[in-house]
């Protein structure tokens, strides 16, 4: 694998040989009095500074970063000295850092395998507070996955850099922007071999470190682009899905248009007959389902399967699967529409179970590739990714109510892809009133 990448004259005896270019590491680069006076500012900070994670917490400094950039503010002076500091070295390419996280992970805290995004590329700088981190690295998830090669974290692990207290940690290009980097949830750590920067750390093979009881914080400064990055962020949306082959897709056949009454039953199968007598009892006079109606159903039924972890499904998630699937736009599921979510539903719970290898309820990231395989969808590894940001907790789960969302709408926006793709050639072209319509009832 090649790592691509121009080696910073400045830092050329910091880089780490063993790791792929674009990685320093600095030991000692803060003092302890700066260590100490930088721990006494991050914990001055008023309760609302923090925000707290499922295995961390975190300051925000800088300015609160959105989907198009940054609406920067004025950094603290006993943080914008380091990112003077930093920035001297040439880690910017001539720019100032004006972004900065302050991560806290306690002991037996982490974070799983993930990358930051593109507003913080291509450069990642780390200050270590407190106590040591091992941080490991990873091969992002493949489409490419096979049921008989499944891609777990284990076999995608590459190395890991030991972050000791006061070093600072540079990351660039392919080391920040392709690999994932996470944290093991854990006391200790066990140094090994595949730890790239042993010499330089003060540490070797077969070192057991014990994470310090004062809390260890990760400072990582960033110069984060300003609102103008929208224009880049669009062209990098359409990047991330212009490599996606439209027929590898298999979204299932639309729902049968309503029909009179009369007309349906006359011409039912025995099936459909008692599928539609369940169905009334369930909807009720109107024959139709609300999105509350259709949330007290599926949380009835999903309340007797003890074997899928779900939260419940939300109104606002049963308000998008309506508006997805609601084909007349009555606002409300009819007969056919409501029986092809329920087919789909199964199937998919299906899918779900077989996909839940270790029977945790839930469905991990190293498990999602082959079960939205499976569902029909095959994704590249950015919009895996972005998926997994969006319907997934913090550790990568899917529950069973966030995957069959996440389904529905996939779905639904494949099925409305194939139909106006009239040449089927992979290209669709839209209106502004057929864009809106598309992605704001949806």
């Amino acid at each position: 694998m090649e790592y691509p990448g121009a080696i910073l004259e400045d830092l050329k005896r910091f880089v780490v040989n063993d790791a792929p270019p674009t990685v320093y590491y600095i030991p000692d680069f803060i003092t302890e009095n700066e260590e100490e006076h930088l721990l006494q500012q991050v914990y001055k900070a008023t309760k609302t500074k923090w925000t707290q994670l499922s295995n961390r917490r975190l300051q925000n400094w800088g300015g609160l970063p959105q989907p198009k950039g940054m609406l920067g503010e004025k950094l603290p002076d006993w943080l914008q000295k380091y990112c003077e500091r930093i920035s001297a070295l040439g880690a910017f390419e001539g720019k100032t850092a004006n972004h900065v996280l302050v991560n806290e992970y306690k002991p037996g805290e982490g974070i799983m395998p993930h990358e930051d995004g593109p507003l913080y590329h291509p450069t990642v700088t780390t200050i270590s507070l407190g106590s040591h981190t091992l941080l490991d690295f990873y091969r992002p998830i493949s489409a490419q996955e096979t049921e008989e090669a499944p891609q777990t974290e284990e076999n995608r692990y590459l190395l890991s850099l030991l972050v000791q207290p006061r070093s600072l940690l540079i990351l660039q290009d392919d080391m920040y922007q392709r690999l994932l980097h996470g944290i093991q949830g854990t006391h200790q750590d066990l140094v090994t071999d595949r730890v790239a920067n042993l010499s330089t750390a003060g540490s070797k093979a077969g070192d057991l470190l014990t994470r310090g009881t004062r809390a260890p914080g990760l400072v990582d400064i960033f110069n984060c682009l300003k609102m103008f990055m929208a224009k880049r962020l669009i062209g990098g949306l359409i990047d991330v899905v212009s490599n996606i082959d439209p027929g590898a897709f298999m979204p299932t056949d639309p729902p049968a248009p309503r029909r009179p009454l009369a007309y349906a039953e006359q011409n039912e199968s025995d099936e459909e007959r008692q599928f539609r007598k369940v169905f009334q009892q369930l909807a009720g006079d109107d024959m139709e389902v609300s999105p509350n109606e259709l949330m007290n159903i599926l949380n009835k039924i999903i309340s007797k399967h003890c074997d899928l972890k779900t939260d419940g499904f939300s109104i606002e998630s049963c308000r998008s699967m309506v508006s997805v699937m609601d084909s007349d736009s009555t606002g409300k599921l009819g007969f056919y529409e409501f029986k092809h979510l329920w087919n789909n539903i199964k199937k998919w719970q299906a899918v779900y179970k077989t996909h839940d290898t270790d029977r945790s309820g839930v469905i991990g990231a190293d498990e999602l590739p082959a079960a939205f395989r499976a569902a029909g969808f095959p994704l590249n590894d950015q919009l895996f990714q972005m998926i997994i940001r969006r319907y997934s907790d913090d550790n990568g789960n899917m529950d069973f109510d966030n995957y069959i969302g996440c389904l529905v709408r996939l779905d639904a926006m494949c099925r409305a892809f194939k139909t106006l793709d009239k040449d089927n050639n992979g290209t669709i072209k839209v209106n502004v009133k057929e864009w809106l319509q598309l992605t704001m009832y949806s």
